[in-house]
């Protein structure tokens, strides 16, 4: 028997209707039934999940169906193929989801033109599902995780060269979630090269009808500690300390740390947050959030950290009860700086600097060109509204910036009187604004 170019790896669970559609994607897929083995593993289904698998198989010869008593996760079922799979590669296919048919020849033909180790399909959503954007914005033939966007997503539906996982002995922690995130993230730090397919539509993502994805049923907090503790275990163990792995520090620190917070602590009793949660999350700060962490991230995270490390219980779970509240409140501008105006903000004894709140470089500039004309004297008359929503403006200036794209030339700086006007009436812009005459 022939060895295949790829294992497509489906863990399935009660997974009808959808099912049918993601394994006859894979079957269809133009690269060839006589490269591809198809692994599905039945998990313990009650749904005729198992059976349709087996009517599958039985026309199919590419088509291998595993039936296991049910694990609980997806992680089972995919170490079980995996011990068994004998592709050049593997690719993860979630039974709810469905490929693209010219997917697997496309991401193949990018790994071996390229000696890469771990390709990323275009996703695309189905009905809502969220899906990374910023990596597939442009095909890249061979890149890394710390000059693409690529460590953004660290779902598993990806093209992984088999002797990867082999070599790392890699496998899925059996948790309910989360538990593809240190896989992905040991992948990706041990990684000889990563691709992009950006330019065909490779991945089709969706949620199940009756809502069981176990991304949806397992939504507690206490349901990710386990993951997000060993994603930051994996990077700490795979990068020294510095500038790299901060950078990839700052993924869990925002997405598997601050942003769970945020909105799924309350969800567990107080008791729980107290006893259990709480402590490791400030393990997880003291050990892991370094402070050129903090200083990228936006205020309310950077609020956050900074309370834990004080060990400020109930600050942080008075800051995320309050968060919707405290989001809407205005800005203090001192000393050419602009600070967010929460409760918190110099308070006295809150262990909080200044810095945590200061919004100087992420507040959005509001503008809009609203005429240009050559006046009779050669001059350039524009007219416009440019203005910071909610921060008064102490000192206008206004240049005109002309840049040539044409050619390699330096752009123009040319100052600008300035006069007050009312801002647009019409066009949802705030009522004050500033009015800019250059010539």
């Amino acid at each position: 028997m022939s060895q295949p170019r790829v294992s497509v790896i489906v863990p399935a669970y009660n997974a009808m209707p959808e099912l049918t559609d993601c394994i006859n994607s894979a079957i269809e897929q133009t690269i060839g039934l006589d490269q591809l083995e198809i692994i599905a593993v039945n998990d313990g289904s009650t749904d005729g999940t198992g059976k349709e698998l087996d009517r599958l198989a039985a026309t199919c010869a590419a088509l291998r169906v595993i039936h296991q008593e049910n694990s609980g996760t997806a992680a089972v079922p995919r170490n079980v193929a995996l011990d068994v799979a004998r592709g050049d590669f593997v690719f993860f296919l979630d039974s709810d989801d469905y490929l693209g048919p010219d997917a697997l020849r496309r991401m193949v033909a990018m790994a071996d033109e390229n000696r890469t180790d771990i390709v990323l399909g275009k996703m695309v959503s189905v009905g809502g599902r969220a899906v990374p954007t910023a990596v597939f914005r442009s095909t890249q033939p061979r890149t890394d995780i710390f000059s693409s966007a690529a460590y953004r997503t660290l779902g598993c539906w990806k093209l992984f060269r088999r002797s990867l996982l082999e070599r790392l002995n890699l496998r899925f922690p059996p948790f309910r979630n989360t538990e593809d995130k240190p896989f992905t993230a040991t992948a990706y730090l041990n990684a000889d090269g990563v691709s992009v397919v950006a330019d065909y539509d490779c991945y089709y993502h969706r949620d199940r009808a009756n809502g069981n994805n176990l991304t949806l049923t397992a939504q507690n907090l206490s349901h990710r500690m386990q993951g997000t503790r060993m994603c930051f275990e994996t990077v700490a163990r795979h990068l020294e300390p510095g500038a790299r792995r901060d950078q990839i520090m700052r993924r869990h620190v925002e997405w598997e740390l601050c942003g769970p917070l945020w909105w799924l602590l309350l969800r567990e009793s107080e008791e729980d947050i107290r006893e259990h949660i709480y402590p490791e999350i400030r393990d997880w700060v003291d050990r892991w959030v370094t402070d050129p962490v903090i200083e990228k991230l936006q205020p309310r995270d950077r609020l956050l950290l900074h309370l834990l490390r004080a060990d400020r219980f109930d600050d942080v779970m008075t800051v995320i009860r309050d968060a919707d509240r405290d989001a809407e409140r205005g800005h203090a501008v001192d000393g050419g700086r602009v600070y967010w105006e929460h409760p918190l903000f110099r308070a006295p004894g809150a262990g909080v600097p200044d810095s945590a709140f200061d919004v100087t470089g992420r507040l959005p500039v509001r503008h809009r060109t609203d005429s240009a004309s050559w006046q009779q004297d050669g001059t350039l008359r524009l007219t416009g509204h440019a203005f910071i929503e909610h921060v008064a403006t102490l000192d206008p200036a206004t240049e005109l910036v002309l840049r040539c794209y044409d050619a390699d030339h330096p752009e123009v700086r040319v100052p600008a009187r300035v006069h007050a006007a009312a801002g647009p009436p019409d066009d949802g812009l705030a009522d004050e604004g500033r009015r800019a005459d250059a010539g």
